[in-house]
């Protein structure tokens, strides 16, 4: 890909994931943008490392300081044998490597007025004076020059931003504008619009929004206008104006939202001092934000007095930053100033990483106009995380080390709580983006570089281009390598002393022999740094099982958010899980499209049906023709296996091309098929003038109506889907394949050539709507399977073709019957898959008239791709390690913090997490039931009555060895009072009173039974097993709920747990 550095071109292949956050257009104006960053701490490095990856035009780093101990625990690219070296001359070389398209400058003369006129953004950091700050900032408004500082200390932190006088911001939140399908529109002076009430989405429009209408039918006059909304009437209703000269609605059309606009103006650094706008970080303490604004200010005058900063947990030189800010502020409260003068001298690596995600996307607004700057001051502060203040005043001894590379975390935490960060055992699920920077923060912090600690990650996927702009541990010699051992060995590489092991395994009910007992027992925490739902709830599932508190994360776009887990605690992530992807009805998708993403998953399927599918359905029977044959013998319908021979024969015989040209007449057929016949058969069972049972046309609303579509030569869309259709097709049946360019000759005289067999209508059941109780038709192409007896007929011909596929596969051999399996692949842009899916989707669009899609649009829609930047990941991951020091230290609940960060916006929303739900055995009260009247007396003396349990209760059973099912069910009612009428493990039922057992089976060991019996092998590490039970009380209680039930079968015995009381199992 050509050089990104003129703006004109993107590498798709590196930025894909960002370019979905920001679009073409800002990163172009980005790749045209010069930075100058002045201050290379740790902080400065972050920011650096962020700009870099997101992809300006040239970034020039400026600072004079050496690189001391006390940069160890905040700066990944330094280490202790850069001591005493320039911070600049350490670090350039590597942070080039970051990003081939961004040109890394050193600047190491003085910053002054001539030299900053060159910049597009000056980034102050870790710049200890404030007058030096206000001259700067005066500086660079003269020259119209953007100006961000930052400043991070101990646990506080701040951002401060001026764009000048005028700042205009081309799209404030990065929300891509709704477009709603139109149902009705009415020519009147006030003309009231109707949109699809059938997709449940709200307009969610105010009064003054602007709205864009395109693609009606019948009122011509308004497709392509836009509209200020008058009034809103409904959900799904608004008055635009006059439509009286537009002409009369009768169907179809598209109202869409408009980006919103705003132009912004700041004020210098030196008014914003004396009367500063705040954005708000936790909205539990609105104050906080006035009174961090004075502490800073303290803080500063202390420095500019002395010269440095205050010593860690000194009281008295904490009283005098406190009197400095008194006289500012009487009411500014004091333990927030001492807090801040306490940990001033030392910095925390996670609050380096979370204001260095923030500030760089600053940075980028600044660039590209993308998203709402912060307007104009936002403070942050993780107190929570600090040691006990009175020990610490103390014994200030404690938070004084010299010459380790912890220095500055030591300053803030004390040696004790590194020691413990040293010592722990923690297991990071994922080396992705999140995992690169979980594992790059934990090196910094010293998790598990002690003599008894240990950090574990495990990813089964292997490195690819798209993950270089985010996942900053890897570069370009490292595509096609494991993502688990690369960063691993990144990891090592800032912290030798830190002890990593790498996995390769998903974390899964299949692994559970590698992911053991021992294996969950020694861990002290977990963290999620995964991006599917499924495989969160798994590991959630897991944390519970072994009570282990759990991090959570996850990022989309500019969006972020972080869940806290602790045992016993917190509810848990599936508690309140986030939601499932909507699927698209299959009604929609086949016959009544009315969006582009209905057309790109067909599409999507359809690439499936024609490339992906056929080599699995011929190979199988290639492979193994025997166990075809057999599995056959066991299907009653004989049609069924007709139809799975006659697709077999299909495959290896009737359709496999000897030449690239029959591949273009194949792929010739399918354009006809698709985009041309099945249409022709859906108007044919449902005509354009067809009314609906409520006297409207059937094919309004929601319902676009198609039209076929004729292929000619001279369309680039016909030519593209023929085309790359032709390539795949070739590619199934392992054909060499030339260049696109000579396909494309060798296409055009067949093509002009060729003509399709007529149309011929079927009278086949189509349905109408998703609800539609009729039989279904089977989805176009496919054919429907009718119950036949097997009658001699039908068996001769099954058997005619088990011999012509069999005396196929004898005289051509196995390898060349076998047929390619396409698996498909988004990332690679050379393959075709994109483009296939794009051509057969615009086309489906054609059909219904649905406004077209680029690749880049189509590759996120058929490739399932979430939105990602990497300043998003920088800062989510920063704050889930400031949670993980108060797991370390034990912290009580209201401690923790839970997050959503949306930097478009921008806003950070913090809250405590919330309480598990508590679940009853039986209720205190049953008034009103049927029970109430038959069993009051016995219910109210039942001793789980008004007992309760969380998702984090079970029931341990442990007798110090392993015992029989008989004894099992005995001892499991005399310690909790209950009665066991069913029991699972899994999917498998191991115990019920009509089950079917061997009477010897109740009195061998438990689990040499579930071995015998059910084939469930317990290995040799394994100490438990789960249980899923369902109880009666002994009064004779059905107990709607209980927790899983625990069974140790191999360890000593515990000490005997109560029965069922007080929240606790």
């Amino acid at each position: 890909m050509a050089d990104a550095q003129d703006g004109s071109v993107l590498d798709e292949s590196l930025y894909s994931r960002q370019l979905y956050v920001l679009g073409a257009e800002a990163m172009q104006r980005m790749s045209r943008s010069d930075v100058l960053v002045v201050g290379l701490s740790g902080l400065g490095c972050e920011i650096a490392k962020n700009i870099i990856l997101s992809g300006v035009k040239s970034i020039t780093v400026s600072d004079s300081e050496d690189v001391t101990w006390a940069d160890l625990g905040t700066h990944f690219f330094v280490g202790a044998e850069d001591i005493g070296k320039n911070r600049v001359e350490c670090c350039l070389a590597k942070l080039a490597e970051l990003n081939p398209y961004v040109v890394c400058k050193q600047h190491a003369g003085r910053v002054d007025l001539q030299f900053v006129t060159t910049f597009h953004t000056v980034v102050m950091v870790d710049q200890g004076s404030v007058e030096g700050l206000m001259e700067m900032n005066a500086v660079c408004r003269q020259q119209g020059t953007h100006f961000i500082a930052v400043e991070s200390r101990g646990v506080f932190g701040y951002v401060f931003v001026d764009f000048g006088d005028q700042f205009h911001v081309v799209d404030v939140d990065g929300t891509e504008p709704a477009r709603h399908v139109i149902t009705d529109i009415t020519t009147s002076e006030a003309a009231e619009v109707t949109v699809d009430e059938e997709s449940g989405q709200a307009l969610g429009l105010a009064v003054g929004d602007v709205v864009q209408i395109d693609y009606v039918e019948g009122m011509a006059g308004i497709n392509g206008t836009q509209h200020t909304v008058l009034q809103v009437t409904g959900k799904h209703k608004i008055v635009i104006g006059d439509t009286r000269d537009m002409g009369q609605y009768v169907r179809g059309g598209y109202l869409s939202g408009t980006k919103k606009q705003e132009t912004m103006r700041f004020k210098s650094l030196g008014d914003s001092i004396q009367s500063p706008e705040f954005v708000v970080s936790d909205y539990a303490q609105m104050d906080r934000p006035g009174q961090l604004h004075v502490a800073w200010l303290a803080l500063h005058r202390w420095r500019s007095a002395h010269g440095r900063w205050p010593q860690s947990y000194n009281a008295a030189e904490a009283e005098e930053v406190v009197e400095l800010a008194r006289s500012l502020d009487l009411s500014v409260p004091s333990d927030v100033v001492r807090a801040l003068a306490y940990t001033a001298r030392g910095s925390l690596n996670p609050l380096c990483c979370f204001l260095g995600g923030i500030a760089a996307q600053e940075v980028l607004k600044s660039c590209s106009g993308k998203f709402r700057p912060i307007q104009q001051w936002f403070y942050f502060d993780a107190v929570e995380c600090l040691p006990s203040v009175s020990s610490a005043v103390a014994d200030p001894k404690q938070f004084t080390a010299e010459g380790v590379r912890y220095e500055s975390q030591i300053a803030v935490l004390g040696q004790q709580m590194q020691e413990t960060l040293k010592n722990l055992n923690y297991f990071v699920v994922g080396a992705g983006a999140l995992g690169c920077e979980l594992l790059k923060n934990m090196a910094l912090m010293g998790v598990g570089a002690g003599a008894r600690g240990s950090v574990t990650v495990t990813d089964m996927d292997a490195i690819e281009v798209s993950n270089l702009s985010r996942q900053f541990l890897f570069r370009r010699q490292h595509v096609g390598q494991l993502k688990s051992s690369t960063a691993a060995a990144a990891a090592k590489v800032i912290n030798h002393s830190i002890k990593i092991r790498h996995m390769s395994h998903k974390v899964h009910p299949e692994t559970e022999h590698i992911f053991d007992d021992r294996f969950w027992d020694r861990l002290d925490g977990v963290v999620n740094a995964l991006d599917n739902i499924p495989a969160r709830l798994y590991v959630d599932s897991k944390c519970i099982s072994y009570r282990k508190p759990l991090l959570e994360s996850g990022t989309l776009g500019a969006q972020a958010n972080c869940q806290v887990i602790i045992p016993m605690l917190t509810e848990s992530y599936g508690t309140q899980r986030d939601p499932e992807e909507q699927s698209i009805p299959m009604c929609t998708m086949h016959y009544y499209p009315n969006t582009i993403d209905h057309t790109i998953h067909w599409a999507r399927d359809l690439f499936s049906g024609l490339f992906s599918k056929p080599g699995e359905e011929a190979n199988k029977f290639v492979r193994d023709p025997a166990g075809f044959f057999k599995s056959l013998e066991k299907e009653e319908n004989v049609s069924v296996c007709l139809q799975a021979v006659e697709n077999v024969c299909s495959l290896m015989i009737v359709e496999r091309p000897g030449s690239i040209e029959d591949c273009v007449y194949w792929a010739r057929r399918q354009f006809e098929d698709r985009f041309s016949n099945d249409i022709k058969q859906l108007l044919h069972i449902h005509p354009l003038d067809k009314l609906g049972d409520d006297g409207k046309l059937f094919w309004s609303g929601s319902k676009k109506p198609p039209k076929p579509l004729q292929f000619d030569t001279a369309d680039p869309g016909h030519m593209e889907f023929v085309l790359w259709a032709t390539v795949l097709f070739a590619s199934v049946y392992q054909l060499p394949v030339p260049d696109l360019a000579q396909v494309r000759d060798a296409a055009i005289p067949i093509l002009q050539k060729f003509q399709p067999e007529p149309f011929k209508p079927r009278d086949v059941f189509i349905p109408a709507s998703e609800g539609d109780t009729k039989k279904e038709a089977p989805p176009p192409g496919e054919v429907e399977m009718k119950e036949s007896p097997r009658s001699d007929e039908q068996l001769q011909q099954l058997a005619q073709r088990e011999a012509e596929i069999q005396g196929f596969l004898a005289q051509k051999g196995e390898s060349a019957c076998a047929l390619s399996e396409i698996e498909f692949e988004k990332d690679d842009p050379s393959n075709g898959h994109i483009d296939f899916i794009t051509a057969a989707s615009n086309l489906r669009a054609r059909n219904y008239g649905i406004p077209e899609a680029d690749k880049m649009h189509t590759k996120r829609i058929s490739g399932r791709i979430i939105p990602a930047m990497i300043t998003t990941t920088a800062l989510i991951t920063g704050f889930v390690c400031l949670q993980l020091y108060k797991l370390a230290m034990k912290k009580s609940m209201q401690s923790f913090r839970n997050v959503y960060v949306n930097l478009a916006v921008p806003c950070v929303i913090q809250s405590e997490p919330q309480k598990p739900p508590q679940v009853y055995y039986l209720p205190a009260s049953t008034e009103g039931s049927a029970a109430a009247s038959s069993s009051t007396t016995s219910i109210a003396s039942d001793p789980l009555v008004g007992q309760s349990f969380t998702l984090w209760d079970r029931l341990d059973l442990n007798v110090g060895r392993d015992i029989s099912l008989t004894q099992f069910l005995g001892a499991f009612k005399n310690k909790y009072h209950m009665s066991i009428v069913m029991m699972s493990h899994g999917a498998v039922l191991i115990y019920h009173p009509t089950l079917a057992l061997p009477s010897a089976a109740y009195d061998m060991p438990l689990t040499i039974m579930l071995s015998r019996l059910f084939g469930i092998e317990l290995g040799p590490t394994r100490k438990y097993v789960d249980f899923t039970v369902n109880c009666d009380s002994l009064t004779g209680q059905q107990i709607p709920q209980v927790p899983p039930v625990r069974y140790k079968f191999k360890g000593a015995k515990t000490a005997a747990a109560p029965a069922p009381a007080g929240g606790s199992g």
